[in-house]
C-alpha cells in the first residue's frame, strides 16, 4: 500500500513501519502466551513450566543460536555453499518451531524466532540464494494458506445477533486502531493529514492477522463464528485504505525530518538512518 500511493520516501510510512513492527513483536508475545494458557487448561503448575522452558529457549536463541548461526552463515556463504545453506535453515526453522510445540506454545513462535536471530549478512548474496527461493516456496505457498482460511470462513453461519456483532467488532477495531494512532500522532506535533494518513496505514491487518485467527482456531480459542467475524473485519479494515488513502503525497516531509538529528553518529542519527527507507527501494 505504502509503496502503490508513493509514500514510501515519506516520515508517515516510517512511522507506520516501525509501529507494525512493533505491533507484530507484541502480537507474537501475546500467541504465544495465549497459547502457553490453552496447553496448561488450567494447571498453575504447567504455566510456570512453559514459562521457564519458553525462558531457556530465548536465552538459547539469543546467546548461543544465534552467534553460531552466524558464524556458520559466514562460513558457507564465504565458500559458495549456498544450497546447503538454504537446507539448513529450513531445517533449523522446522526445528525450532518444533521446539517451541515440544514446550507448549505454538509452533508459529518458533518460526519466527528462528528467522528473528537469523544473520542478515551478507545482505546482497542471502537476498538473492536464501530470500528468493523462500518467496518463491511462499508464492507457491500463500494461496494454499488463503484458501483453507476462506474454508473456515461460513458466512452463511451468521444470524441477525451476529451481524450486530460484527457491526460492533468493525466499530471498535476502527476506532481503536484509526483513534489510538491518530490522536497520539497529532499531539505529538504531526500534521492533522499525516496523523489521519498514518491512523489508516495502522488499521490495515494483513496476513500477520489471519495466521495468528487461524493458530487461535486451531486451539480452540475461537469457535467458527467469531474465526469468521475477525476474518471480515481484517479484510474490510484492510481493503478500506486502500480508497482512503491520498494518490499523490503532495508536499509530505520525508521520513528523515521526523528525527531531529543532534550528530550524524550521535543515537538520534542512528535512529533517524534506521527510521528513513532507503532511496530508490520500495517499502
Amino acid at each position: 500500500m505504502i509503496s502503490d500511493n508513493r509514500l514510501g520516501h515519506t516520515r508517515v510510512a516510517a512511522l507506520a513501519l516501525a509501529g507494525a513492527a512493533v505491533d507484530d513483536v507484541l502480537a507474537w508475545c501475546l500467541l504465544a502466551w495465549v497459547s502457553a494458557l490453552v496447553s496448561v487448561e488450567g494447571r498453575p503448575g504447567d504455566l510456570i513450566q512453559i514459562a521457564v522452558l519458553s525462558f531457556v529457549y530465548v536465552a538459547f536463541m539469543v546467546a548461543v543460536a544465534r552467534p553460531v548461526l552466524a558464524r556458520f552463515v559466514g562460513h558457507m556463504s564465504d565458500r559458495g555453499y549456498w544450497r546447503a545453506l538454504f537446507v539448513v535453515l529450513c531445517a533449523g526453522a522446522l526445528l525450532s518451531a518444533y521446539a517451541t510445540t515440544w514446550i507448549g506454545i505454538h509452533a508459529i513462535f518458533g518460526a519466527f524466532a528462528f528467522g528473528f536471530i537469523t544473520p542478515r549478512e551478507p545482505a546482497r548474496a542471502l537476498a538473492e540464494h536464501v530470500a528468493t527461493p523462500l518467496n518463491h516456496i511462499a508464492t507457491i505457498l500463500l494461496p494454499v494458506f488463503f484458501i483453507v482460511t476462506g474454508l473456515s470462513v461460513d458466512l452463511g453461519s451468521l444470524g441477525g445477533a451476529d451481524c450486530l456483532e460484527l457491526a460492533a467488532i468493525l466499530v471498535v477495531a476502527t476506532a481503536g486502531k484509526m483513534i489510538g494512532a491518530t490522536v497520539p500522532a497529532r499531539l505529538l506535533g504531526l500534521p492533522w493529514r499525516e496523523a489521519r494518513i498514518l491512523g489508516l496505514l495502522m488499521n490495515t491487518r494483513g496476513l500477520t492477522e489471519l495466521i495468528i485467527l487461524n493458530a487461535a482456531l486451531s486451539l480452540g480459542v475461537l469457535d467458527g463464528k467469531l474465526f469468521t467475524m475477525m476474518v471480515i473485519m481484517a479484510l474490510f479494515t484492510t481493503a478500506l485504505a486502500g480508497p482512503l488513502l491520498p494518490r499523490e503525497p503532495g508536499s509530505l516531509p520525508g521520513a528523515a525530518e521526523l528525527i531531529p538529528h543532534r550528530t550524524s553518529s550521535g543515537a538520534w542519527g542512528k535512529l533517524g538512518a534506521a527510521l528513513t527507507p532507503p532511496s530508490g527501494g520500495q517499502r
